[in-house]
């Protein structure tokens, strides 16, 4: 068995962390694989540090001939018997590669995002392509949301995400020196890109409708497109004091246990594994119901969750568990328990399963 795990992404976001984890445990289970990724991605600097098998090829248009013949060549060079495709424009090219260059191999379809499919010709087509023998969806959410756009249910599963269980999070103060804060503050943060469907907004209004609370201070952790407006929002609401902004951070298994709550607001949310992070650090989840994210939060047992978009009831529940320590502790243990089933090796084997379906 030889793998060629496909991805198009520049950027290091929770996709390619999942392609991450998916290798290191298919490699302690003893599979052959290689990242085909493009050049100069966070992805091929990932693999070349820890020593990942890769190829690479620079990344051009969204369907790239160029893309689809490196897959049809590395196909044959190393004997590849499933492709598995881990984004769109992988999908995209792969597609290409079986429908015009003649490429055989099964494929296997990762979905990790949790809005419709485009009903243009395209997308319908290479959903329900031939080639494509198992769709795995990250959530039962994801599944429900993709089913009525395939022909053959037969070919969906649901593998959820994983993260890795084993390593102890250390609490330090290093997050409160970057933002200038004293020891003794509450800090309410989120680890997600700055991007629309993580609603950094709502994010905001929760920080305004809690500005008479003195002890609260909010931080974003991650970069993306929309800081510019959202650092202009802060300032235009007028809470530079209590909201920051910290960037991308590579050691946020680090910072995580600094938070006192976690807070996700996001729009759409496929699963959501920075939750698994939290529990992980023994830190207490307030989370919108967007997506897969109610697969993980149990609301009253391992966090609290709220409508998408409703600020009022995100902060009331910052509120509560301000109040009731004992009953934040009691969230906090079981989140911890729950999260020790995601652990990324599980996820590996449940995948392996699929890649030997295909095969057979």
């Amino acid at each position: 068995m030889h793998i060629l795990h496909l991805s198009t992404a520049l950027t290091w976001r929770g996709g390619e962390q999942q392609i991450a984890y998916l290798y290191q445990g298919l490699r302690k289970l003893g599979i052959q694989q290689t990242i085909l990724c493009p050049s100069k991605s966070a992805l091929q600097s990932y693999c070349n540090k820890y020593s990942y098998h890769n190829a690479h090829i620079p990344k051009t248009s969204s369907l790239s001939w160029d893309y689809a013949k490196k897959i049809k060549e590395l196909v044959k060079k190393l004997g590849i018997t499933v492709i598995h495709i881990h984004d769109s424009h992988a999908h995209s090219n792969a597609v290409l590669a079986a429908t015009f260059m003649g490429v055989k191999v099964p494929m296997v379809l990762h979905r990790r995002v949790d809005f419709a499919v485009s009903n243009n010709l395209f997308s319908r087509y290479k959903y329900n392509h031939p080639s494509i023998k198992r769709i795995i969806s990250v959530s039962k959410a994801i599944e429900n949301i993709l089913a009525p756009s395939i022909k053959e249910h037969n070919k969906l599963r649901i593998i959820h995400s994983g993260v890795d269980t084993s390593k102890e999070a250390h609490a330090d103060s290093r997050l409160r020196k970057l933002l200038g804060l004293p020891a003794n503050a509450l800090l309410i943060g989120n680890v997600a890109a700055l991007a629309d469907h993580k609603d950094p907004y709502t994010f905001l209004k929760v920080a305004e409708a809690l500005k008479d609370q003195p002890q609260y201070y909010f931080v974003w952790i991650g970069g993306g497109e929309m800081e510019a407006e959202v650092k202009a929002e802060i300032v235009k609401k007028g809470l530079e004091k209590r909201v920051f902004l910290s960037g991308f951070r590579s050691d946020v298994r680090d910072i995580l246990p600094e938070l006192w709550i976690f807070l996700m607001t996001s729009k759409t949310e496929g699963l959501g594994t920075s939750i698994l992070d939290a529990y992980l650090a023994q830190v207490p989840v307030i989370a919108t119901a967007a997506g897969g994210i109610p697969e993980l939060v149990e609301h009253g047992h391992t966090g609290l969750l709220a409508p998408v978009g409703d600020a009022d009831t995100l902060a009331m529940h910052i509120l509560h568990l301000s109040l009731d320590r004992e009953y934040t502790q009691n969230l906090v243990t079981a989140a911890k328990q729950k999260a020790l089933a995601f652990d990324y090796h599980i996820m590996a084997g449940k995948v392996l399963e699929v890649y030997m379906e295909v095969m057979r």
